[in-house]
C-alpha cells in the first residue's frame, strides 16, 4: 500500500509542477511582451525629463515647468508625494498619463 501511495503523490506533484509551469509560461510572455513594448518610450521620458530639470538637481520645480501648459495646469496632481517637487518616477508617470491640453 506504501508503494501505491508514494507512487500516487509522485504522480500527482509530477502534475501539479506540469501545471505550475504552464501557467508560468502562459503568462511571463504577455508581461515581458508589455515591459519591452513600454521601453522605447522611458528615453524620451528621460531626455524631456532632463531638459526641463534647469538646475540638474533630479526634481523639477515649478518654475521650472512654468512654459509647459499641460504639466504646470496638472501638477497637484503630478506631484503624487505632495513635496513640492516631481522626480523622474512622477514625471514618467505624467508621460504615461492621457494628455488634455497642449504641452
Amino acid at each position: 500500500m506504501k508503494v501505491i501511495g508514494a507512487e500516487l503523490n509522485k504522480k500527482v506533484v509530477t502534475w501539479t509542477l506540469g501545471i505550475c509551469a504552464a501557467l508560468l509560461c502562459a503568462t511571463a510572455g504577455p508581461l515581458a511582451t508589455a515591459s519591452y513594448a513600454a521601453a522605447p518610450e522611458q528615453p524620451k521620458a528621460d531626455a524631456a525629463f532632463q531638459a526641463l530639470d534647469q538646475d540638474k538637481d533630479g526634481k523639477l520645480t515649478a518654475v521650472e515647468v512654468k512654459d509647459n501648459v499641460e504639466l504646470s495646469r496638472r501638477w497637484t496632481e503630478i506631484d503624487k508625494d505632495d513635496n513640492g517637487t516631481v522626480d523622474q518616477a512622477e514625471f514618467s508617470a505624467f508621460e504615461a498619463m492621457p494628455q488634455t491640453g497642449d504641452k
